[in-house]
């Protein structure tokens, strides 16, 4: 009985690390397209979109991927709040006042957070 619980306890710590493990790939990916690629605003988007699609065909979750939408709305909507009050500004911007990358990173950071909470 203690073999088994401790068996199947493993098997757990395994499966979930290798979700963490993902999740933090994800991350990095995520992390490097915006700080190596910025300046070129359509080639961050894509690789945004293709990492952010990556994401959510391994996730497969209804609320996963409206946590997504709703952070990748919110967030920049309360970003051009913050940058037409002068707060910041974007070097690059190209869609009021931001990059147009700017939903994917916010919706990939809301489903990454809720990912690894759920993890």
């Amino acid at each position: 009985m203690v073999d088994e619980m401790k068996n199947k306890f493993q098997e757990k710590l395994k499966f979930e690390s290798k979700n963490l493990l993902f999740n933090l790939i994800f991350l990095a990916l995520t992390v490097l397209v915006v700080v190596t690629l910025y300046k070129n605003n359509l080639l961050t988007f894509i690789l945004l979109v293709i990492v952010a699609l990556i994401g959510l065909l391994k996730w497969k979750s209804d609320i996963t991927l409206v946590t997504f939408v709703c952070a990748g709305v919110i967030g920049p909507l309360l970003e051009s709040l913050s940058i037409s009050s002068g707060a910041w500004s974007y070097s690059f911007p190209n869609l009021i006042n931001f990059p147009v990358w700017l939903p994917i990173l916010w919706g990939s950071a809301g489903a990454f957070i809720y990912q690894t909470a759920k993890e």
